[in-house]
């Protein structure tokens, strides 16, 4: 990065290419949740009508955020076996750093009356881009599953364990035994917008008073959620006499959402404006050198109180980790030297095919992937078009020119979907170069971490990408001109996208839930 670059920043100050937490991961928090609002209530109803449906309301920051709604309907397969259908819908209409962000996703259930899932669809939308969906079938000990992205779809399989149960499962348990204080229960839930089985742990504590969306003060049975794939970020739910969860607390991004039990009129009355400002609550404040633009090296010491940061934490290409205390680690980031020899054993790695192979968001084979890709390259003087070096960072530029339109408000895009749309944020720049590089048959890997971001005195969430070059990793960053990373980027892992181990995004959640609002940074002199 030159002197004269910076990440991140419009001329109004604002930041413009960090990560969205608060997309992706965001929507699929609040489908979790909505396990415990949707189907904690009606537990105290005698009978089971054919259809029902609960609503709540989403209030983030003390301002409405969305809407959930969750229904169940009993009806009859062609062969006369009695199945369930559940629909679960969260809609959120955010702002981010100025941007409108409009989010809904959709889970969709068919299941026999003692939960065992026969098949599932989800599907994610964030107009203007395409929507995303992932249908599951099962067959045995086996998943089936189509993924769809961008018109393109992707097949693939999981393990599949009859003992799995859908979400809306447990409706069925609590309704016949509600939750008394004191008592404990343990569920193995199958998520379909995680590809994932979480454990969900309810532990009935003690009778509070609560305000419940009408403001009306309530004693309400305490219950305290646990789901395994978000352990970190625990679920309060607050539930009346007849077992309905009329408040649901959560904490996310230092601060508080809060899901209250509603009718239809009072869930989908309109919100007024553009919706929540999510943007700020992601950064991280923190104060720089003047001049970090133009060193070669920094060193920083990061502590996450409460918390074993230097568990989730990772060294990479430039930056090592000194373990101070399970709290604190340093860190020193120190700029690649692009202009020293490629080391090369020549020896091919097993590991390298993780790297180089096509996933739904990586589609190597795309024909306008390939295209960007090949135009890259035939941009660079015939003497440097063997080096791997000018190539990866060739590409790099590439992506950063390419990208004409810098937004906010779509989701993780995939590969195909930015070298048709030339929009995105820093996530579509480092899902489009992944691909690229695949596509020349050279590995790389999406990382996540943090950014400065000068004119707010703070880091944020950002993505980019590392490229293996002889037998080395190295960082690229093409929402700079100059298509690589600065000693103001903070490394935090990195991954390969390939889904057969799960959903990526859930394996890099962890960062954008645990660092917001309780990370400190500062520099050591």
């Amino acid at each position: 990065m030159t002197s004269g670059e910076q990440y991140s920043v419009l001329s109004n100050g604002q930041p413009t290419m960090l990560l969205r937490p608060s997309h992706r991961q965001l929507i699929r928090w609040l489908c979790l949740s909505l396990v415990l609002v949707v189907f904690v209530s009606a537990s105290g109803q005698a009978e089971e009508p054919e259809t029902r449906t609960v609503w709540g309301v989403i209030y983030l920051q003390g301002q409405r955020a969305g809407y959930q709604s969750g229904t169940r309907t009993l009806f009859q397969s062609a062969n006369g076996e009695k199945l369930v259908k559940c629909e679960q819908k969260t809609a959120l209409k955010l702002t981010r750093f100025g941007t409108p962000l409009v989010l809904e996703s959709t889970v969709e259930t068919i299941e026999t009356t003692g939960g065992e899932i026969r098949r599932f669809v989800h599907r994610q939308e964030n107009p203007p881009a395409a929507p995303m969906t992932l249908e599951g079938t099962i067959e045995g000990k086996q998943c089936q599953l189509v993924a769809t992205t961008g018109g393109i779809k992707q097949t693939s399989s999981i393990p599949w364990s009859p003992d799995w149960r859908s979400p809306a499962y447990q409706d069925e348990t609590l309704r016949a035994q509600p939750l008394q204080p004191g008592e404990e229960r343990r569920l193995e839930i199958f998520f379909p917008e995680f590809r994932s089985m979480g454990v969900l742990d309810l532990k009935a504590r003690e009778m509070v008073p609560i305000l419940n969306l009408d403001r009306q003060e309530k004693n309400l049975l305490r219950v305290t959620a646990r789901i395994s794939l978000i352990e970190d970020s625990p679920i309060t739910v607050y539930v009346d006499q007849n077992g309905e969860a009329i408040v649901t607390r959560m904490g996310i991004f230092g601060t508080e959402m809060f899901t209250y039990l509603a009718t239809r009129e009072q869930a989908l009355l309109p919100i007024e404006g553009t919706g929540p400002e999510i943007g700020k609550l992601t950064l991280i404040k923190a104060q720089l050198p003047k001049d970090w633009a133009t060193r070669q090296s920094l060193t920083y010491e990061l502590k996450l109180p409460g918390d074993d940061l230097a568990r989730i934490l990772s060294s990479g290409p430039g930056q090592t980790i000194e373990v101070i205390d399970p709290e604190t680690v340093r860190v020193t980031v120190q700029l690649t030297p692009w202009s020293r020899p490629l080391s090369t054993s020549n020896l091919p790695l097993p590991a390298d095919d993780l790297f180089l192979k096509g996933t739904s968001l990586l589609q190597i084979d795309d024909p306008a992937v390939k295209k960007l890709a090949t135009d890259a390259l035939a941009s660079l003087p015939q003497e440097k078009r063997n080096d791997l070096r000018e190539q990866a960072l060739a590409m790099s530029r590439y992506v950063h020119k390419t990208i004409s339109t810098k937004n906010l408000s779509t989701a993780l895009a995939s590969a195909a979907e930015v070298a048709k749309s030339r929009s995105g944020d820093c996530t579509e720049h480092a899902t489009l170069l992944a691909a690229m590089l695949r596509a020349q048959k050279i590995p790389s890997r999406f990382v996540m971490g943090l950014v400065y971001v000068p004119d707010e005195s703070a880091f944020g969430l950002h993505a980019w990408t590392e490229a293996k070059l002889g037998d080395d990793w190295y960082p690229l960053d093409s929402v700079a001109a100059s298509g690589r990373t600065s000693v103001a980027h903070l490394r935090m892992t990195a991954d390969s996208l390939d889904e057969s181990a799960g959903d990526p995004v859930l394996r890099m959640d962890i960062y954008a839930r645990k660092l917001p609002g309780r990370l400190q940074v500062k520099v050591v002199p």
